[in-house]
């Protein structure tokens, strides 16, 4: 039996993840604000099994629960492998330095960075005698090595999610039984996230012309086909500690 914890599983790409590992028999524990009902549904007709753990991660003390509750559910003597996808996060506040609000700034430097690095923590170590395999994945973005206007706090956060994900396979390189962690830009995808970002103010996001021109010249990605991507390279041998892109498997 392979194990999926998937960050922000209600929607969007985790969503997908979610559908397309419970089609194969896999275990999957969603972590999420919200419940959806639809992929609950889902999970009743297929393989595998889901369960649900209701936690904001912008809220660091709910981030430090949610591993554990996540464990809760799991058996682990018949598992392969367990897989931590940190696929939760937020683009907004969308402004300039200066224009930002202490609040949303820290719920978005919280969820995009502090969760994923508190989630990673508590899964290293609850698996620490774990022989199987053991992966991290988080989502990164173009935005890590590109800086976009507006977007100071997005391109640090998922910056610095990068760094995490190279510091990590360095510590766990000499494990009998390593974690091992990778970082993967999915691209453009027809998400909510997108939309957010079309209905932008200009003055606060001087690229938003470049991202509603992706939207109706139909660039943008469905989060199934990414999802599916993604899924065949960690069927694979993967680069501890690469930073992989959607751009290089099309």
């Amino acid at each position: 039996m392979d194990v999926y914890i998937v960050t922000g599983a209600s929607r969007g790409l985790g969503e997908s993840l979610a559908k397309q590992v419970l089609k194969k028999g896999a275990a999957v524990v969603c972590i999420a604000r919200n419940v959806n009902q639809q992929l609950q549904s889902f999970a009743e007709e297929a393989e595998g099994t889901l369960y649900v753990v209701r936690s904001d991660l912008s809220v660091p003390e709910e981030a430090d629960q949610a591993m554990d509750k996540a464990f809760s559910f799991l058996q682990l003597n018949d598992a392969f492998s367990v897989t931590l996808i940190n696929n939760a996060g937020m683009v907004e506040p969308i402004s300039p330095v200066g224009k930002t609000d202490t609040a949303s700034l820290s719920s978005q430097v919280n969820l995009n960075l502090l969760a994923p690095m508190i989630l990673s923590s508590a899964f290293t170590r609850l698996l620490e005698n774990f022989q199987g395999k053991k992966r991290i994945v988080n989502i990164s973005s173009g935005a890590a090595s590109n800086p976009y206007q507006g977007w100071s706090a997005y391109c640090s956060t998922k910056a610095g999610l990068d760094m995490f994900t190279k510091t990590l396979a360095a510590e766990q390189r000499d494990h009998s039984a390593p974690v091992e962690s990778i970082s993967f830009s999915p691209g453009v995808m027809d998400t909510e996230m997108q939309k957010i970002i079309r209905e932008t103010n200009k003055n606060d996001f001087a690229h938003v012309d470049r991202f509603r021109e992706h939207y109706i010249k139909g660039e943008l990605r469905s989060t199934d086909f990414v999802a599916e991507l993604l899924l065949n390279l960690l069927s694979g041998h993967v680069e501890n500690g690469r930073i992989y892109s959607v751009k290089e498997m099309i």
